[in-house]
């Protein structure tokens, strides 16, 4: 990505910012995990890995998600599956 933007990388980053918008009820159960949060703490490295990923993994602490809107309905109504 060195002076051009990879439209897959933005695409991907768009999609993981409306998921988190889509559950803002939510987002105190949520936990960005994989890949992306290890470059997101520890920054670059010196050998040879992807600076960033297409994926984005998230984790959910069920003991913090609240009781409505429940979480797949959210996701129903947002069409995420």
């Amino acid at each position: 990505m060195a002076n051009s933007v990879d439209q897959a990388y933005l695409t991907a980053r768009k999609a993981l910012l409306d998921v988190l918008d889509i559950l803002g009820p939510h987002l105190k159960s949520v936990i960005l995990v994989g890949a992306q949060a290890v470059y997101v703490h520890v920054g670059e490295a010196d050998f040879s890995i992807a600076p960033f990923t297409y994926d984005s993994d998230l984790a959910i602490e069920p003991r913090d998600l609240v009781a409505d809107p429940k979480l797949v309905e959210v996701m129903g109504l947002a069409q995420f599956f």
